[in-house]
């Protein structure tokens, strides 16, 4: 078994389409949206697992989702529920980072402790997208990466979610 562990629902698409489409692991959600809904944007969990489930199928991986709140996420929660996948062939998780998304940081830092076969892919920091080892893929995987990015509305129609759908698409390694 492989796992791509993604913090958010639109994460696996943004920086791993790539490895998602060459060694087809599965997908793991850690966590829900619910901060979306406190702030009244009406974007609802439930809708954001239906884009994730969509694009996901454009990439061909089976998912699940872990279901912990983004609101206060517990790392200790988050060690025992990934504790429960054993440990698996291989695991990409977020690279840790200064200044980078605390949600990203926190998937990272348990999977480097739970798991040993970790490969750690790039996100993004307060200073922007974060770069690396670029993932080398076919040309026409961009096309595949671009209709799965599609299938997320509720969040390419948010003036401060836009700009991580727009810019270049390379995919990075730690």
């Amino acid at each position: 078994m492989k796992l791509f562990l993604s913090p958010h629902n639109d994460d696996a698409a943004l920086f791993g389409s790539f490895t998602i489409l060459r060694e087809r692991p599965a997908v793991v959600t850690v966590f829900d949206s619910y901060i979306q809904e406190a702030r009244g944007t009406g974007v609802t969990a439930r809708q954001r697992r239906q884009e994730d489930l969509a694009a996901m199928q454009i990439l061909g991986a089976p998912m699940q989702f872990l279901g912990i709140s983004d609101r206060a996420p517990d790392a200790a929660e988050l060690r025992r529920r990934l504790a429960e996948f054993g440990q698996p062939e291989m695991v990409w998780a977020p690279q840790p980072e200064p200044n980078g998304h605390g949600h990203h940081n926190l998937v990272g830092e348990v999977a480097g402790g739970v798991f040993q076969n970790v490969t750690y892919y790039m996100t993004y920091t307060t200073a922007g997208k974060s770069i690396g080892h670029r993932v080398a893929h076919p040309p026409k995987w961009a096309i595949l990466k671009l209709c799965a990015l599609a299938c997320y509305g509720s969040q390419i129609g948010q003036a401060n979610q836009v700009e991580h759908f727009l810019r270049e698409q390379h995919e990075y390694y730690a």
